[in-house]
């Protein structure tokens, strides 16, 4: 009778291992409120690597761009703007807002501990370049949710091995001290650059704003 009554005790009060984790994850990162997002100091950040463009362009990669990185995922008719339509610096932070949505979840998708923000803030501008794919298959984050400290060099160098193309190693360490330090490098400067009429930035000509004028609190 006693074992009878311990058993169902147990059984009552212990869950197998998929569904204690699948709560866990529940708890850091609910769906409904309590997320974390990316600070306004990360964002500020974030657009110092990017810099701004007022008017539709083609990145590296050919795809067109406009703002702070914003593509068709929040402007689906980019394709189709003339080369003299224009946004504002406002109307580039708001876009700049909404495309991040979509980076965010997907390090939060694919962290299973909790981080703190500068971790998550450099994680995100990793992300933002790197594409939304990216956390999942990374070593920097396999080594994240396996407890490794998150200000060792073993993290900085995960984040490196990101490195191409050899234009990219700037941003990426100034995002890996950021992980592993706390420390921003843009000094929460963003620069403008104009485009020529085929569409390409002309980084010679750039003008510097004060992001914090644009992003509030």
């Amino acid at each position: 009778m006693f074992k009878k009554l311990f058993d169902k005790l147990f059984k009552k009060q212990q869950k197998s291992i998929p569904e204690r984790v699948k709560e866990t994850k529940k708890e850091l990162f609910p769906k409904d409120g309590g997320l974390m997002h990316m600070s306004k100091r990360g964002m500020i950040e974030l657009a110092g690597h990017e810099g701004i463009v007022l008017s539709k362009y083609k990145c590296s990669a050919g795809v067109w761009t406009v703002g702070i990185g914003a593509t068709h995922s929040v402007v689906p008719d980019l394709h189709k703007w003339p080369m003299d339509k224009t946004i504002t610096l406002e109307e580039s932070f708001d876009l700049f807002r909404e495309s991040l949505k979509g980076y965010e979840n997907a390090v939060r998708k694919a962290l299973t501990v909790e981080v703190s923000q500068n971790v998550f803030d450099a994680l995100v501008s990793w992300c933002y370049n790197v594409g939304k794919a990216a956390p999942r298959r990374s070593t920097v984050i396999r080594l994240i949710n396996k407890g490794v400290p998150t200000d060792s060099k073993k993290l900085y160098n995960a984040l490196l091995m990101w490195k191409k193309p050899k234009s990219i190693i700037a941003r990426r360490t100034k995002e890996a001290k950021l992980m592993t330090t706390g420390k921003c490098s843009n000094k929460g400067r963003v620069t403008i650059y104009p485009v020529n009429s085929k569409g390409k930035p002309l980084f010679r000509n750039g003008k510097t704003i004060n992001a914090s004028d644009y992003l509030g609190e």
